[in-house]
């Protein structure tokens, strides 16, 4: 099953446009400093009962 949003730990899901919403407001709440993006995954194939199933997990980090 496909799941089409980010969970976040303390906002809940988010789809892709309000995480990005997210990150522009973070942004713009304190313009002066240098940040930085960090994007990451990984994923782990396993098979379940002869059934071959792929997890996918991402991340999204912002440093100030």
């Amino acid at each position: 099953m496909l799941k089409k949003y980010f969970q976040n730990p303390s906002l809940g899901k988010l789809s892709l446009i309000s995480v990005a919403k997210k990150i522009a407001v973070f942004i713009k709440a304190d313009p002066q400093y240098f940040y930085r993006l960090v994007v990451g995954s990984d994923s782990q194939e396993r098979r379940t009962n002869g059934k071959k199933e792929l997890n996918l997990v991402g991340t999204i980090v912002i440093h100030r």
